[in-house]
């Protein structure tokens, strides 16, 4: 079942949601040349490449790295890079998009 989903007062469709989903807060901050991407979920998140996964791993966070965005809408398109511990035990994996990732945060 595919529902739609709202980050941050923008719909998204498509996203196959585990057990439904709270909300989820997406957040695009400008610094210097680039903008910090981050998409926060109950049980996890989803960054731009700004963020450390040493550190998540260090409070077993739940984190998914996805390089090269901009805005939220281009985290959810592109693919995951990278994962933490915590995010491997919960199903996220590499090669999936930011779309298919948010229904385990």
């Amino acid at each position: 079942m595919e529902k739609e989903v709202i980050v941050s007062g923008k719909k998204f469709k498509g996203v196959k949601p585990r057990g439904g989903h709270a909300s989820l807060r997406g957040y695009e901050i400008k610094l210097s040349e680039k903008t910090l991407v981050l998409i926060v979920g109950e049980k996890g998140y989803l960054a731009c490449g700004y963020l450390n996964l040493e550190i998540a791993d260090k409070f077993n966070d739940c984190c998914a790295i996805i390089t090269g965005v901009n805005t939220v809408e281009e985290m959810l398109e592109k693919k995951v890079v990278s994962v933490s511990q915590k995010a491997k035990e919960v199903g996220i994996n590499t090669g999936m998009t930011g779309k298919e990732a948010l229904q385990f945060i």
